[in-house]
């Protein structure tokens, strides 16, 4: 079973230097695999508008059905 790790972080973007996405993404694999943990893929990109934080939280908390 595949399990994923969300994490958002909100900021004001104009203070965002260009690439910076690397920087918790790089952190969070390390962080991880330093656990021997191996991280199959990882994503990141500081284009989310509060609109899709909206839809990602709903989805995060709507009731699922148990399986």
């Amino acid at each position: 079973m595949r399990r994923y790790w969300v994490c958002i972080i909100e900021v004001d973007k104009a203070k965002l230097p260009y690439g910076f996405d690397s920087v918790p993404r790089f952190s969070a694999i390390d962080a991880i695999e330093k656990r021997g943990i191996k991280v199959t893929n990882c994503w990141s990109g500081w284009e989310a508008d509060k609109e899709c934080v909206d839809d990602i939280m709903y989805e995060w908390n709507r009731p699922r059905e148990v399986k």
